[in-house]
């Protein structure tokens, strides 16, 4: 084959070239050639034979010139020959690249394999995740991680609707933010994504629109990293500002917080802005020395403050020129991860006209600081407090059920029952105050209100004072609240007590007077008609005329450091005014005082119907599912709702109590679940045991009525308990919780 390639090779450049050899040796060159490329070829019809090789011969035609036929064959054989390695050159030439072509591309798909395996782990292995859709927002992929996330397998996503993963609410939002990537824009962007159980779970967004190799958009690709801890966070932050805010928004003190850096001021309270004299758009973004002093700011106290906080004296500049004296205090902190300064001003003007009460000062804004302490907190140990009265309820009345009713212990227990009530609605009391809400006015007969609040009295008079009283059975009706009308007796009564020095007769009266047109001048704020009066009278040392202007005022007080607070008389005024009604007082000094209470009756009610109370409905056998985080709770309602013919089944880990729940749905007829638990509370987990079974009745108890408003209810809660709770409440709850259910298991 490698002969044949070079003769060919020769003979090509003989054909094209007559410079190389003479046409004889040519002519036998071409021979040779020819007879070596072709063994079998010949020429000649006569038979005559030339050998030129052993094993070649050539015929030759007779009478012709053989020089002449040789010329025109080989002219012929040397074209064909010619053609054909070039041909085959050709071949070989582009066999050579094609092997490199080939090889080249095996190289290159084996890279392409590489990489595509490594592209392929990266997104399956990526902690972050990876979602693509088309031009119809139709999903097209879904990395592992990101189904996960929502809660489903990778094979569930393909080809689900991103409308699918959305609420309702989002929407709108998200189609705008498709018309971008259909305009060929990138976004990054925060969303909340549906997951498979029906919870939200809060993404941060980098989105890119996809395009086809004719550069049109196809559809959007995007990266997505979970931040539903943060936005959780976020939330928490601005609940906790929010509720920061209003709590200073109700101090009876200028607030203000200042950037240390500018020394602008960035929130002034309604207080800050009464001192400083203008409204609070007036005051943002200003420089504290602008509104408030008139130093220059590299003379500005705040900004030599070395220390956390300093508090000292001070005189507030007002916008209207009056220079107000304040007890300013400025503190650095941090707070939400910024630094802040926080300045308060309290106005001393009226206590700084005598400097001899200055002592009295300092104890006014103890108290008044230890007031909006209690406020603050009084949220917090609600539910604690709730939860210990409602053991000393459940207890007594488990206790009370098992003694006689002539007997002194029934009168004993019947009493710390009534007292333990009254209690529980003085904790609600404390917090309606502490958010600045009145209590709901009902018809009552205060008669009666007042000799059950008699009774609790005692327990509160020194012994060494006679109690009299004459409260006669009034049917008449008052627009009023039964807790409100016994705080204002027990206040009126110890604030008698402590006047008498222990020692001496308190009377209390009750009366029904006529109050007509001419009088109205005796009994300023009151109009013309028929009321109700209480009055408490006292021996003891009276009230000095100087003062008795004064002795309705909060935290005004003549006792001594630590003997009482100058908030009773105060609340009292508060309540009666809410009441419609009035206080008066008529005092001697030495002789004793008089306050009389009026309520106004109501004309539309002349009788109140007392109700009849039904036998207490009783279980049977029901198995009931209670859940509560306190040890002494539970024991107190295993033995009331064991009592009452239900079988309980106790759990103090919300967790536990649904996996058990789980296991066996049918198991149970009834949950009755705290609200504030640890790990989870107790709505939540009446939204999880209704995905188990729709149909199952929950009551929800709580120690503190802030945790549920009504409207937010989960509509799976038959009902919500306020604790403690009595034990009729309980079982009329229990079955009103029972009917409620169509499906009750009997």
């Amino acid at each position: 084959m490698k002969l044949k390639l070079f003769l060919m090779i020769i003979l090509f450049f003989l054909n094209f070239s007559e410079v190389f050899c003479s046409e004889k040796n040519k002519t036998e060159t071409l021979k040779i050639a020819c007879f070596v490329m072709m063994p079998h070829f010949h020429l000649g019809v006569n038979g005559e034979h030339r050998e030129i090789e052993p094993f070649y011969t050539l015929q030759v035609q007779s009478g012709i010139k053989k020089e002449v036929i040789w010329k025109i064959v080989l002219k012929w054989v040397l074209i064909t020959l010619s053609i054909s390695g070039i041909v085959i050159i050709f071949i070989l030439v582009w066999n050579v690249r094609l092997s490199k072509e080939i090889k080249r591309r095996k190289i290159a798909e084996e890279q392409l394999k590489e990489s595509e395996e490594k592209y392929r782990l990266i997104v399956e292995t990526a902690n972050e995740g990876i979602w693509a859709i088309d031009i119809n927002e139709i999903t097209t992929f879904m990395n592992p991680k990101m189904a996960k996330m929502l809660g489903y397998e990778t094979s569930e996503t393909i080809g689900k609707p991103l409308s699918e993963f959305l609420f309702e609410e989002d929407i709108e939002d998200q189609n705008i933010k498709m018309q971008a990537r259909r305009k060929g824009k990138k976004g990054k962007y925060e969303r909340r994504f549906k997951c498979k159980d029906g919870t939200g779970r809060w993404f941060l967004i980098s989105a890119s629109p996809t395009f086809n190799s004719q550069k049109q958009i196809i559809g959007s690709f995007a990266m997505l990293s979970d931040i539903t801890i943060r936005k959780e966070a976020e939330k928490d932050m601005i609940e906790n500002e929010e509720r920061l805010r209003m709590i200073l928004d109700s101090v009876n003190a200028g607030i203000l917080t200042v950037d240390p850096k500018s020394f602008k001021i960035t929130y002034v309270n309604p207080t800050g802005e009464s001192l400083i004299g203008t409204a609070h758009e007036n005051i943002i973004g200003k420089r504290c020395n602008e509104v408030i002093c008139d130093a220059k700011i590299e003379n500005c106290p705040i900004v030599h403050l070395k220390k956390d906080t300093d508090s000292n004296e001070y005189k507030l500049l007002s916008l209207n020129g009056k220079k107000i004296p304040v007890l300013k205090t400025a503190t650095h902190t941090i707070m939400w991860d910024k630094e802040i300064i926080v300045e308060s001003f309290i106005d001393l003007t009226e206590l700084k006209q005598a400097e001899k009460e200055k002592e009295k000062l300092e104890e006014k804004l103890h108290q008044s600081q230890k007031m909006e302490a209690i406020g603050t907190l009084a949220g917090g140990i609600s539910h604690d407090f709730n939860n210990i009265l409602s053991i000393i309820l459940g207890n007594a009345e488990m206790a009370i059920s098992k003694v006689s009713e002539d007997t002194f212990l029934y009168k004993a227990l019947n009493r710390i029952i009534t007292a333990s009530i009254r209690a529980s609605e003085i904790v609600k009391q404390i917090l309606n105050f502490s958010k600045h809400s009145a209590f709901k006015l009902e018809p009552i007969m205060i008669a009666s209100v007042l000799k059950d609040s008699l009774k609790l009295l005692r327990a509160s008079i020194p012994t060494t004072i006679n109690i009299n009283h004459s409260i006669p059975p009034l049917s008449d009706v008052i627009l009023g609240n039964p807790t409100h009308i016994n705080q204002i007796l027990l206040n009126l009564c110890i604030n008698s007590s402590h006047a008498m020095n222990q020692k001496g007769v308190l009377n209390i009266n009750l009366d029904k007077i006529k109050i007509e047109e001419k009088d109205i001048k005796n009994y300023q704020g009151l109009k013309e008609g028929e009321y109700i009066q209480l009055s408490i009278i006292d021996t003891g040392c009276g009230i000095d005329p100087a003062i008795m202007d004064r002795i309705f005022e909060p935290y005004f007080t003549t006792k001594e450091v630590g003997e009482g607070s100058g908030i009773g008389l105060s609340v009292v005024y508060g309540i009666v005014k809410n009441h419609k009604g009035i206080i008066t007082v008529y005092s001697e000094v030495g002789k004793g005082s008089r306050f009389n209470v009026y309520f106004p009756i109501i004309d539309t009610i002349t009788e109140i119907d007392k109700k009849i109370e039904n036998p207490i409905p009783f279980g049977n056998n029901e198995k009931i599912l209670f859940v509560d985080d306190e040890e002494m709770i539970c024991s107190s309602f295993e033995d009331v709702l064991s009592s009452l013919g239900y079988k309980i089944f106790i759990f103090r880990n919300p967790i536990e109590a649904l996996n058990k729940f789980i296991l066996d749905p049918k198991a149970f007829d009834l949950v009755i679940t705290d609200m504030t638990m640890p790990e989870m509370t107790g709505n939540n987990l009446a939204k999880e045991l209704v995905k188990v079974r729709p149909n199952i009745p929950i009551i929800l108890c709580t120690g503190y009525s802030d945790n549920i408003v009504d409207k937010n209810i989960n509509k799976e809660i038959k009902k919500v308990l306020l604790k403690p709770i009595t034990k009729r409440l309980l079982a009329e709850s229990i079955r009103e919780a029972f009917n409620s259910v169509d499906n009750l298991i009997k």
